[in-house]
């Protein structure tokens, strides 16, 4: 989607009413709270793929491919998109994303990604101007680029806890012969899996900053409001000046244009953003319940295991690292329910 067509969409949509008032304002509290969740999400998501050195996290991942090619069973579970999606990752990588290879690629977005994520929390009282929160219908670039740079957070994180989790179940059905994976993990990882290589992809090439990008656009005059007074609520075409706004943004498209889809794509704009936090919490409960069954199924196949062998002390850590994320999850959703 090109730019013009990327704001006329955000346009179109924070011009309808919305079912409630409750549903217009995001405050600056809820802001916060979910670049919060999502460092955390982040860290628990690092966490997975460092708990691997680089050489085991290969062989897993070549071991994972190879049993997406002989095994019907494994593509059954996982569906032709998930299929497709990682048995694929590394060939989809460019220029230095593509030379360091996937682990590094993985590794290195996950620092520029921590690091974004704190100036994202630093910046809010920039970003809202000076309000309390963000009027849904009276959204600007600026606001929309910032909470698109939040959800490419939210995807990488998400998409590479699910990616560990899914070659996990894949190492492990070759071994029980166990067919079962929660089908939200290979949706997610179908529909989210193009966002996931484009924010691995720029971040390694690019590696520029999102919160300079606004002030940019600031300055150009550019943080255009995608609904007028007039026409918020009642679905009217907004006012854009788009020959204008495209000229001048042009030259920062290439970079905040993963922002402004991600934002777009993920459905960010309505009452689902508002709760999202809620659902952010409904999903760790749904994978706490997984991640128990699994870790329990992975601990059986170990009693039968030699506890020299490398397979055997690779999935110990795999092990421990499900044990400490259960924990960790128990944390969370105890200290969001006191809240």
């Amino acid at each position: 989607m090109n730019l013009p067509d990327v704001l006329k969409s955000i346009a179109a949509t924070v011009s309808k009413p919305f079912s409630s008032d409750k549903f217009r304002t995001i405050s600056e509290e809820s802001i916060r709270a979910q670049i919060e969740d999502t460092e955390w999400a982040l860290s628990i998501a690092d966490a997975a793929i460092i708990s691997l050195s680089e050489k085991q996290f290969n062989q897993m991942y070549a071991k994972v491919q190879n049993q997406i090619k002989m095994n019907t069973t494994v593509n059954r579970a996982l569906g032709k998109r998930a299929v497709d999606f990682i048995s694929k990752i590394d060939k989809n990588l460019k220029g230095k994303a593509k030379s360091i290879g996937l682990y590094k690629a993985i590794t290195y977005t996950s620092k520029v990604m921590g690091e974004m994520l704190k100036k994202l929390q630093d910046n809010v009282p920039m970003v809202l101007n000076g309000s309390k929160g963000v009027v849904m219908n009276d959204l600007t670039l600026s606001h929309s680029i910032f909470f698109g740079a939040l959800e490419s957070a939210k995807i990488f994180s998400s998409a590479n806890g699910y990616m560990i989790a899914v070659f996990s179940h894949i190492m492990s059905m070759s071994r029980s012969g166990a067919d079962t994976l929660p089908k939200y993990m290979a949706d997610y990882l179908s529909d989210n899996g193009t966002a996931y290589i484009d924010v691995i992809n720029q971040m390694c090439n690019s590696g520029e900053d999102v919160i300079e990008k606004i002030v940019v656009i600031k300055k150009q005059g550019s943080d255009l409001k995608f609904a007028s007074d007039e026409t918020a609520h009642k679905g009217v075409a907004p006012l854009l000046a788009l020959p204008a706004i495209t000229t001048v943004l042009t030259s920062v498209w290439f970079y905040i244009g993963l922002f402004l889809t991600a934002f777009l794509s993920r459905n960010a704009i309505s009452e689902k953003y508002i709760d999202i936090r809620h659902s952010h919490y409904e999903q760790l409960k749904e994978r706490k319940k997984w991640l128990e069954g699994h870790v329990a199924i992975i601990k059986l196949d170990l009693e039968e295991s030699l506890p020299d062998d490398p397979e055997t002390l690779k999935t110990q850590k795999i092990v421990a690292y499900y044990d400490d994320e259960i924990s960790n999850i128990d944390k969370r959703l105890e200290s969001y329910n006191n809240e």
